[in-house]
């Protein structure tokens, strides 16, 4: 089986965040930036982690056959 992945990336200032998950992983992700935007050594803020999350969801959708119409629908 092959697996796919998928990749966020965000610079911030001096600093680069990049991301690099399957969609096992999604979950994982989310709970991800929440914790960095709970980091006070960070500058990744909960914008941010708004931000890639609606950016993950979209691609979670989209690779889970949600984001699309299929020849059913139409």
């Amino acid at each position: 089986m092959r697996r796919e992945m998928n990749i966020l990336a965000m610079a911030k200032g001096k600093e680069r965040y990049v991301f690099l998950y399957d969609d096992q992983s999604y979950d994982t992700l989310l709970d991800l930036f929440d914790r960095y935007a709970e980091n006070p050594d960070l500058s990744f803020s909960s914008v941010d982690a708004e931000l890639l999350g609606q950016k993950a969801r979209e691609s979670h959708d989209r690779t889970s056959g949600l984001g699309f119409p299929t020849s059913h629908d139409a």
